[in-house]
């Protein structure tokens, strides 16, 4: 098992964005700033944790200090964070388990991986 926190207030997945000039799609640098969050979280593991290969379970807890959205978002976040660093590809994760936390005063996100 392996567990880390991000202090202060989670961000949820945001909805991709398209350039009205260009009609490319690209991801909010909100959401982009946040999952490099999620990601140097797990980096920062010491010894850092190798990729797993077999089924994962991920675990996310989600204490919202104020602004409510919705559980999904968050844990499509962690996902898309750690792909390719807490496991080779996301179609391992088997298991997601996942709760919410309202008003809490103090605002995190507490993530667990592990091997299923």
């Amino acid at each position: 098992m392996t567990a880390f926190t991000v202090p202060g207030k989670p961000v949820p997945k945001g909805r991709p964005r398209i350039n009205k000039a260009t009609g490319a799609v690209y991801t909010a640098r909100r959401t982009q700033e946040y999952e490099d969050t999620i990601g140097n979280a797990w980096i920062a593991l010491s010894p850092r944790p190798a990729a797993l290969t077999g089924n994962v379970a991920l675990y996310v807890s989600v204490y919202e200090g104020g602004h409510a959205a919705d559980l999904d978002n968050y844990v499509k976040i962690v996902g898309d964070a750690l792909n390719t660093l807490a496991w080779v590809d996301d179609k391992q994760v088997t298991a997601i388990h996942a709760a919410i936390y309202r008003k809490h005063p103090n605002p995190r996100l507490e993530v667990e991986v592990l091997p299923q």
